[in-house]
């Protein structure tokens, strides 16, 4: 909750806590700049929290699906899948926009949980650990796969890198309210998951 408010109050440009709720409340001496730079911070602050909760949903995901408390998205060859497909689409087909990446990493992601769901279903019994082990096995070799393709494509790594670490830079209120029914989707699908 605090760094919720401090990402309100705190920036790089110096605006004083007087000027910020001026801001926010829409005061008659509120400057138009200072309300420019607070509405920005909100709009960063509203993306920052929904994809906390993004991270949050996707790891109950995982946990409730591998009946293991400490699962998250990269036991299972996810975020790896995801990766290589990034990558590799920033390599060889020079993606740029944000449309881009989020596709290919779907697709990514989705190549990822078929193959350990495929290879579960090979050995006939679908236990937590079969799971697991098939997930770590396909993370190891989209893990390797986006090293061979790095070290092949060294121009690609600067935009891998970025786009791994991700900003909030770009923020827009469109881009927030197409986030919302995914993270609302992802929400719902909690309540699918059979228990245990």
């Amino acid at each position: 909750m605090a760094t919720t408010v401090a990402s309100i109050f705190l920036g790089v440009k110096d605006i004083s806590a007087v000027e910020v709720l001026a801001a926010l409340f829409k005061l008659e001496t509120a400057k138009p700049l200072v309300i420019s730079v607070v509405h920005k911070r909100i709009l960063r602050t509203c993306f920052a929290l929904m994809c906390g909760a993004a991270l949050g949903v996707s790891g109950v995901l995982m946990q409730a699906v591998t009946r293991n408390p400490l699962a998250d998205p990269s036991i299972l060859g996810i975020n790896s899948g995801a990766s290589f497909f990034v990558v590799s689409g920033i390599a060889f087909l020079q993606i740029t926009t944000a449309g881009e990446y989020i596709v290919l990493a779907l697709l990514g992601a989705f190549v990822a949980a078929g193959l350990v769901f495929g290879v579960v279903a090979l050995g006939h019994k679908m236990s937590p650990l079969t799971l697991i082990l098939s997930g770590t096995a396909v993370s190891i070799v989209f893990s390797s796969l986006v090293t061979t393709v790095v070290l092949v494509k060294q121009d690609a790594l600067d935009s891998y890198r970025f786009w791994q670490v991700g900003s909030l830079g770009g923020a827009s209120w469109h881009g927030l309210m197409l986030f919302l029914p995914i993270l609302l989707l992802g929400i719902l699908g909690l309540f699918c998951v059979p228990q245990p």
